[in-house]
């Protein structure tokens, strides 16, 4: 089993949504060339960040967790990570889309996405020399930046509330909540080494980073045939 987990972990993280994907409500199917468009792009940007972040030490992988197969320096279930985990949570999106259309309704994100921006790029300039921290503070803020005015983002906040709990199990597990050695294991002299129980709090951000394009993308794909 131990060769097979990370792909376990990325099977049962996506397990559920592509189930529903078929509801009748919701008709995720619907948006399969939306979705898979939107995946491909990301996953593209994250696999040169996540190799190159593996080449320089910043992360890396306990083999025995992996099945074996590689590409450009990354595990074969680092990539079908980036895929699985992002389909969930557009699942989770448009699941709760549906049901809460409009959000936090007379909640100003404008304030909050400055205040989240100013933060962020604070926090990149005082930590300059840890790469893991200040890239993905600098990407998190260009990215709330860029999309400051974007309808879609009191859906986006809803789902990344909602999705902390599924993040939570799965890179606790990621990051060795379960097991004696960590999956993903990190260089803490590139972070602040400041954790979640087992799960450094830049994870957070990188995972905001990603699901964020993930999900505008998705949305501008659909505007554009509509």
């Amino acid at each position: 089993m131990l060769p097979f987990t990370y792909l376990l972990i990325n099977f049962f993280s996506v397990l559920v949504p592509v189930c529903l994907s078929f509801e009748a409500k919701i008709k995720l199917y619907k948006l399969f060339p939306f979705i898979f468009k939107a995946i491909a792009i990301v996953l593209a940007v994250f696999v040169v960040w996540d190799s190159i972040f593996t080449y320089l030490g910043v992360w890396g992988f306990t083999e025995k967790y992996l099945c074996g197969i590689k590409f450009l320096n990354l595990p074969l279930e680092e990539l079908l990570f980036f895929i699985c985990v992002p389909y969930a949570c557009i699942f989770t999106y448009e699941v709760l889309k549906y049901y809460f259309p409009k959000p936090f309704v007379g909640f100003n994100f404008t304030y909050l996405n400055i205040g989240l921006s100013c933060f962020l790029l604070v926090l990149a300039l005082i930590f300059y020399d840890k790469a893991y921290t200040f890239y993905t503070s600098i990407f998190m803020a260009l990215s709330l930046i860029f999309l400051r005015k974007s309808p879609f983002l009191p859906n986006f906040y809803l789902m990344y509330l909602v999705t902390l709990i599924p993040f939570f199990i799965v890179n606790g597990l990621l990051t060795g909540i379960a097991f004696d050695e960590p999956v993903v294991f990190y260089n803490n002299a590139e972070n602040l080494s400041i954790r979640a129980f087992t799960i450094p709090v830049e994870d957070f951000i990188y995972g905001g980073v990603m699901l964020i394009w993930n999900v505008y993308l998705v949305e501008y794909f659909g505007t554009a045939r509509k």
